[in-house]
């Protein structure tokens, strides 16, 4: 019997197959313990029975919630990943941040233990793992404040992001900077602590975190180049295929047909438009909960008489100004 049909067989039945379950968890620490020997660097085939083994244990282990050995493992993978992330395997990691990405959503991992160890990450230079990362975290913070703000969890998480945002890491400081605009745009985070740690990154020692936290207060969404040039792709096919749907009309006997296509287009246009409105206006309620806005005016524009920023920076200065 392989892995995945254990794997529904112990969804089923948890109780008929325990000592199945035992035996693979005691292969899981054996092979750990080999590649901590190894400081983790091992054969592919380890690579990827290892991988395979910690997904199998990662969706049945819940169902052995009162084994004290089944309990002990989300922790242990947690110090794998806190204590060696940089050494493993590219496609290890993602299968390991997975893995506890699963295990805290059933409860097995208290979320302000992974949460901040995820921030790290960021700094690893994996792009399928910063989109990991960044999707569990946003759907995580959004479901642990849907019932109300949780006050405790957001204020430690928003203190280890400003510190994140003044780190040495330039990419870790991006993408946290990303997560807490992202948390604004769903209301989610839009308190005064999140807006004045953004009026800090417009001050960052990152160049790169410049140009999203001005725009932040300008009301111009956070997107990556390749997402705006998608985006402006996506606007310019609405309005050419509109265009062409009201030529139609004019000539076709259907028009009936027609014309609900043409308003379905042009009510679809019109919601486009009103949550680029509702950003905006977003953006004026974030200029109105900075601490101090005269000395933040002051400040940007100490840096554009300074010169050191490029022109474009300066200018999106001068407008926030």
């Amino acid at each position: 019997m392989d892995l995945l049909q254990l794997q529904n067989q112990i969804r089923r039945q948890p109780d008929a197959y325990e000592d199945e379950f035992h035996q693979q968890l005691h292969h899981f620490y054996s092979m750990l313990h080999l590649f901590q020997l190894a400081d983790v660097s091992q054969s592919n085939e380890n690579i990827k029975n290892f991988g395979q083994l910690i997904h199998f244990l990662s969706h049945v282990v819940p169902s052995y919630k009162k084994d004290p050995q089944a309990l002990k493992f989300p922790q242990d993978l947690l110090n794998l990943l806190q204590n060696h992330y940089m050494q493993l395997d590219s496609n290890l990691r993602r299968i390991i941040a997975k893995a506890l990405a699963l295990l805290q959503n059933r409860h097995l991992i208290d979320r302000l233990q992974l949460l901040p160890i995820l921030f790290q990450l960021f700094s690893i230079p994996d792009k399928q793992l910063r989109v990991l990362l960044f999707d569990h975290i946003i759907h995580d913070l959004k479901k642990v404040n849907q019932k109300g703000k949780d006050l405790k969890t957001n204020s430690a998480l928003q203190s280890f992001m400003y510190k994140i945002l003044k780190g040495e890491s330039e990419m870790a400081a991006r993408k946290s900077l990303e997560v807490m605009i992202e948390l604004w745009r769903r209301k989610i985070w839009n308190d005064d602590k999140t807006c004045n740690a953004i009026v800090s990154s417009c001050f960052s020692k990152h160049h790169k975190l410049l140009a999203p936290s001005l725009n932040f207060f300008l009301g111009v969404s956070f997107y990556d180049e390749e997402e705006l040039e998608d985006e402006v792709a996506q606007s310019d096919n609405k309005m050419r295929d509109l265009s062409l749907k009201a030529k139609i009309v004019v000539v076709t006997k259907r028009r009936g047909k027609k014309l609900r296509a043409v308003e379905r287009a042009k009510k679809t246009i019109r919601k486009v438009t009103n949550k680029a409105e509702t950003e905006l206006q977003g953006s004026y309620n974030a200029i109105q909960l900075i601490y101090d806005p005269q000395s933040f005016a002051e400040r940007l524009f100490t840096k554009v008489k300074q010169a050191h920023e490029t022109f474009n920076i300066r200018l999106l200065m001068l407008n926030v100004i």
